[in-house]
């Protein structure tokens, strides 16, 4: 029995059990009003009755009757919301069997449960001018997509741009690959040789490529008769097939076009002929791929625009890219936090995030300072008076250590806790007899300890009296540091003025 049956057999059987139970009750007490209908008092005693006998016939209807918007008479009790979805109100009307519902702006169907048609088949909104038609309910929404677009959300483009063109194998004169570019049929590209012949595109940022026509010169002779397309990952590198093979036929001059499947994410694509129909050269006068549109990554949305066939994207606050692939730059280019106060700048993707570090400081996270402590200073081999090691931590280029002896001499330092030493300067008095010819960074594990060399020899220049810098490998983890001189310019005692370290 259908729905519709079974609620009108019980309808049926309430209706008539009210009617006799009323004809019954105005014999036997003569307690009716003038309609002949029972008066309100005994009305209420009757429909207890009723309420027994409606729940027993409730049972015996089949499933998908809505009784839940019925009242206990039997009847749908206006503004009960009951199966009415999507915020609409039952209006108190029956019909076959369910509450009538009035649906809000937009909303159809007997329970309202079909809503309005916002976005293509797919979930996306309709894109590059596509508006939604249908409605979700009664089917998928689908898009009425402008000229020249297709797919669920219009997201598919016909696009060909001469900007694409790379190479060819061979060319004859002016009859070159990017003829195949130009939306001209009356130029081609004239490979100038029998099959194989290819013809090289960069479509400049990566495509799914479904589609691909081709339109050829229609003289049987010169006609393509088998081409795949071919992806690498850098133009002219090494090409492999992504696509089936495809067979245009032969003597026809207008555009034929295949389908096209595991070309995904391709930048550099050939279109690579194996085969025309009769071995002579082919001739291509068009080629125009069907491009998808790239998903919106990182948070981006879609915006209805189509740049050369991929979707142009609303990027989330700090990316970019026509995808929003290229990240905000947060960090430094070894992917730590821009440190000592220092602030990113550039962005992943474009290439390594850069930081712009606050004076003093260098290094990919501005982790690398130049420093001098007078504390850092623990003894020398000689010195002379007041010329004392400590001059060279005190950041003043009137004072000095003076060895007071020819070298080697040396000078030592305690950091306080192990540091990777990166760089070294060092200030000389610039009076050529008195200037360091030649150091090197010496370790220890202890003050006072035994020194043995870690970095290689530095020599500064002679008759130079600013700092001259130079850079350290092989001394990490150093906690306790000798400059050791070997060598002044005339073999006098070394005077040196001031040391500072890049450490990490």
């Amino acid at each position: 029995m259908s729905s519709a049956c079974a609620l009108a057999v019980v309808l049926g059987v309430i209706r008539a059990a009210a009617a006799h139970a009323a004809a019954e009750s105005c014999s036997a007490s003569g307690s009716c009003s003038a309609s002949g209908r029972l008066s309100p008092s005994l009305l209420q005693v009757k429909s207890g009755e009723l309420k027994a006998e409606v729940a027993a016939h409730r049972e015996e209807a089949e499933e998908g009757l809505s009784w839940a918007n019925m009242g206990e008479d039997g009847y749908c009790q206006k503004g009960f919301s009951g199966a009415c979805q999507n915020g609409s109100i039952a209006t108190g009307a029956i019909v076959l069997g369910e509450c009538a519902c009035t649906c809000a702006d937009g909303y159809t169907g007997n329970s309202c449960e079909v809503g309005p048609c916002t976005t293509g088949a797919d979930g996306g909104a309709c894109q590059n001018g596509g508006t939604a038609t249908g409605t979700i309910g009664v089917g998928d929404c689908a898009c009425s997509c402008a000229d020249g677009y297709t797919g669920d959300s219009c997201e598919v483009s016909w696009s060909q741009e001469e900007s694409w063109f790379v190479a060819t194998s061979r060319a004859y004169q002016t009859q070159v690959g990017s003829c195949t570019l130009d939306g001209n049929a009356d130029t081609m590209w004239n490979a100038h040789g029998s099959a194989p012949q290819w013809i090289e595109f960069d479509f400049g940022a990566p495509k799914d490529v479904v589609g691909v026509r081709i339109q050829c010169n229609g003289d049987h002779a010169h006609d393509v008769k088998n081409f795949v397309l071919q992806r690498s990952t850098s133009s002219g590198g090494t090409f492999t097939s992504c696509s089936a093979s495809m067979l245009p036929m032969a003597d026809v001059s207008s555009m034929q076009e295949f389908s096209v499947s595991g070309c995904t994410s391709v930048q550099h694509v050939r279109l690579y002929i194996t085969e025309t129909w009769s071995q002579y050269q082919p001739y291509v006068k068009e080629i125009v791929f069907q491009l998808q549109c790239g998903a919106c990554q990182n948070g981006g949305i879609a915006t209805g625009t189509t740049v050369l066939g991929e979707c142009a994207c609303t990027c989330a606050d700090g990316y970019t890219g026509n995808s929003c692939e290229v990240q905000p730059c947060t960090t430094g280019a070894d992917g730590g936090a821009c440190q000592n106060g220092g602030t990113a700048t550039g962005t992943i993707g474009v290439g390594d995030c850069a930081c712009s570090c606050a004076d003093g400081y260098t290094g990919d996270t501005c982790e690398l300072s130049w420093s001098q402590e007078e504390s850092w200073f623990v003894a020398t081999s000689r010195a002379y008076q007041t010329q004392v090691g400590s001059c060279t931590l005190d950041g003043n280029a009137d004072t000095m250590w003076n060895a007071h002896g020819s070298a080697p001499q040396w000078i030592e330092f305690d950091f306080g806790a192990p540091k990777d030493i990166v760089g070294v300067r060092i200030q000389c008095n610039g009076d050529h007899a008195h200037d360091v010819k030649n150091f090197v960074l010496q370790r220890s594990t202890s003050s006072g300890g035994t020194f043995t060399s870690c970095s290689a020899s530095m020599s500064p220049m002679a008759d130079v009296s600013s700092m001259q810098e130079f850079s350290v490998s092989g001394c990490t983890s150093v906690q306790h540091v000798r400059l050791y001189i070997t060598e002044t310019w005339s073999q006098y005692q070394p005077y040196v003025k001031e040391i500072v370290f890049q450490l990490r």
